[in-house]
């Protein structure tokens, strides 16, 4: 028989093992201390029989007799005392002693009933006293019994002469004065009998109390020894019985402890102690080889997901797919210890191009991809054409549209079917029939565009290494979407820059192209207004001065449009003069007085002094001009237009504000304001004329000189339009300041 090593490291030879349980050791612990309890019960029930036997015989008999004894002299000493009271008050009445009356003689007659009814018990309590003296149990002694019956016959026969004598005195009272001495004698001598009788069972009854106290020590010690008796077999079976369970369950904790502080080696022995210590060693090692396993899965988790957050930040960095596709198969191989992996995406024909492949460096490098497979070591999956390139993107296609996980997993080639696709692949990338095959596509939409294959030794993919190629394969068409999102975006910026260039020379074109007609008509129609062609009538007046309406608002039209194309297309030059924006303000209220006075409009102007700004003083009048001419044309008789210039509170820019009474904006539609074309929903409703676009030109001209524009309006009350534009210093004495423009009533959007 060979040695055995065990947990503890000690050498030595293999027992058989116990066939004890915990349960059967328990069991006999228990029926050991059962037998024991029920011993010492025994004894202490033993001790208390024997006490209660003396006890019961010192209540039930010794007392008794005691007591009987005790009063038997009572009545004796009753009927003496009665008697010696019926003589000595019958010789009284007798003799006629002063006070002996009728009272007398009752109370003698009283006195006879007493001692009547005295010496009729005595008869009964004697017989009771016998009784208890005679009984068996009133005494074990022999000596003391023979006493007992002497002392009781002698009682007897002195109550006998006494009572005789008694009876004989109280039939004739007359003369039982003389014969009460002798009476006296008598009594006496019962009494010494009763004392005897006294004596003999005080006797009994200390004798009976020192049995009781001996009874009682006797029963402690009894009850002591059979308690240290049961105690010590108890601690010893005990002691066994514990160094059975414990011994095993101390050596199994220190096996836990040192697999708990990672000792592979450390396993519990299965050989000692009880069934169920043994079985739950085997339970403990069947849990640590487990944890041994789990542990090492978690570890290849860990760095299987390490490696997938390093890899995936590392394609999406890539600068082509190449680089990204080279780097997926390295992370990916090494990541999982593979021998081969092959990571590319489909040509527009649906064949694999210039993939990226990895191998291991001790494996031996794969056999051209594009190079024909051996017809003995697989079919094609569809049957078809070996050489057909096209046969693993149909595959990859199945894997990505089907209703499975979108992978395929090989845990051993050798154990697929011949002629399956799988086999076919892992014959194609790798060595024939031998090791594992894991195959993700990637996909996009409905079809894949791409696939990666890992090969490597016979193993079970588990679910975190199948998520991880999985991740790094999706962060490829991630890349891949990406990379196709920003050459499709930059395709779109460049049709987009293309059309706005067009269309800002179709505008200028456009514009520029429609002046010379409208020149012409405006031309015209101010001829025949002046009667150059010959005289009007009246109608054809009206419809000259129609034409002439309309010819100014498609005139106003095409200079909104000009600018508006011109603020889009050209920046304020680096170095702009400065402009007084006071004297905006004043012009233009001056250019707009006499048309607001016709329509019965107050237009006033309020201007602070030494506010200047760097920008184009023309195109900042032409703002406040369409801000004023809106005013008045949205404002009813008796209105009230208020242009001003003032510093902002902080100082750094000049608010330009225009505040009028009229009509105002719903609240709903002021975030629509600065859209092309639009007008407010109350102003079309009212038929007032324009194009939408003065608030447009208005906002492009602020934000041109680096300002911002607000409008607080509120429908019914009117309009506040501020335009802040930064404030620039006052100019110095050397420095050219732009001049003013010349502004005009029709300057302002119609």
């Amino acid at each position: 028989m060979t040695a055995m090593t065990t947990p503890n490291g000690d050498s030595r030879s293999p027992r058989r093992p116990s066939s004890r349980t915990v349960r059967w050791r328990l069991l006999t612990l228990c029926i050991v201390v059962s037998v024991l309890l029920v011993g010492m019960s025994g004894v202490g029930l033993a001790a208390v029989y024997l006490q209660q036997r003396q006890v019961d015989r010192a209540i039930d008999v010794v007392e008794p007799a005691v007591d009987a004894n005790r009063q038997v002299r009572l009545t004796l000493v009753q009927a003496q005392s009665a008697l010696r009271g019926y003589v000595l008050s019958q010789q009284g009445v007798i003799a006629g002693r002063p006070g002996a009356g009728p009272a007398w003689a009752t109370y003698a007659e009283h006195l006879q009933q007493t001692y009547r009814t005295q010496d009729a018990r005595v008869d009964g309590e004697l017989s009771v006293l016998t009784d208890r003296l005679t009984a068996p149990d009133v005494t074990a002694d022999e000596d003391r019994r023979r006493q007992l019956d002497a002392a009781r016959t002698e009682q007897e026969e002195a109550v006998a002469p006494w009572r005789d004598l008694a009876r004989e005195v109280s039939a004739q009272p007359e003369t039982g004065e003389q014969r009460l001495d002798e009476g006296r004698r008598l009594f006496g001598a019962v009494g010494r009998a009763n004392d005897a009788v006294a004596e003999a069972l005080d006797g009994e009854r200390a004798a009976l109390q020192a049995s009781m106290s001996t009874a009682v020590r006797d029963s402690v010690l009894a009850v002591l020894a059979a308690t240290a008796l049961a105690l010590g077999a108890v601690l010893l079976i005990g002691r066994r019985t514990g160094d059975a369970l414990t011994t095993p369950l101390r050596r199994l904790r220190d096996i836990v402890r040192r697999q708990r502080d990672g000792d592979r080696t450390a396993w519990a022995a299965t050989d000692s102690g009880a069934v169920e210590v043994r079985e739950l060693a085997g339970d403990v090692n069947a849990l640590t080889a487990a944890h041994h396993e789990l542990t090492d899965r978690q570890e290849s988790s860990l760095r299987v997901l390490r490696a997938q957050a390093v890899l995936g930040r590392a394609v999406q960095s890539s600068r082509d797919l190449p680089t990204a596709l080279q780097r997926a198969a390295e992370g990916i191989g090494r990541a999982l210890r593979a021998d081969l992996v092959v990571c590319g995406v489909f040509s527009e024909q649906r064949r694999l191009r210039e993939p990226a492949v990895w191998s291991a460096p001790d494996t031996a490098p794969p056999a051209p991809l594009d190079a024909p497979t051996e017809p003995a070591q697989a079919e094609p999956p569809d049957g078809g054409d070996e050489d057909d390139g096209t046969a693993l993107a149909d595959y990859a296609d199945g894997l990505w549209g089907g209703a499975g996980d979108r992978f395929a997993a090989a845990d051993d080639v050798a154990a697929l079917p011949p002629g399956s696709a799988e086999r076919r692949w892992a014959a194609k990338y790798g060595p024939a029939g031998t090791g594992s095959l894991l195959v993700v596509p990637l996909g996009l939409g409905d079809r894949a565009i791409g696939v990666a294959l890992v090969r490597g030794a016979a193993r079970q993919w588990n679910s975190v290494e199948t998520a991880f190629v999985q991740h790094i394969v999706g962060e490829i068409t991630r890349f891949v979407m990406l990379a196709a999102a920003e050459r499709q975006q930059a395709e779109h910026v460049t049709r987009l820059e293309e059309l706005d260039r067009q269309k800002d020379a179709f505008m200028a074109t456009v514009s520029h192209e429609l002046r010379t007609p409208l020149t012409s008509i405006s031309g015209y129609v101010e001829m025949l207004s002046d009667d150059a062609g010959g005289g009007l009538s009246d109608p054809q007046q009206q419809m000259i001065e129609v034409i002439g309406r309309n010819t100014d608002r498609l005139r106003d039209l095409i200079e909104n449009l000009i600018v508006l194309n011109e603020l889009d297309v050209t920046d304020l030059p680096p170095h702009a003069p400065l402009v007084c924006l006071g004297e905006v303000v004043r012009e233009v209220a001056d250019a707009l007085a006499t048309g607001a006075e016709q329509a019965g409009i107050t237009v006033s102007g309020e201007q602070g002094t030494d506010l200047w700004t760097r920008g184009d003083r023309a195109q900042l009048t032409r703002a406040l001009a369409n801000l004023a001419s809106n005013a008045v044309k949205f404002s009813p008789r008796g209105g009230r237009i208020t242009l001003s210039a003032r510093p902002s509170a902080d100082g750094a820019h000049v608010e330009l504000g225009c505040a009028d009474t009229g009509m105002g904006i719903p609240a709903d539609e002021t975030e629509h304001l600065f859209t092309r074309f639009f007008r407010a929903s109350n102003a079309t409703r009212a038929q007032i004329q324009g194009s939408g676009l003065g608030l447009v030109i208005v906002r492009g001209i602020v934000e041109r000189h680096g300002g911002t524009l607000t409008v607080d309006s509120v429908e019914g009350a009117g309009t506040t339009v501020t335009m802040s534009v930064p404030r620039a210093a006052s100019p110095d004495p050397a420095e050219a300041v732009e001049p003013a423009p010349r502004v005009t009533a029709t300057t302002a959007e119609p």
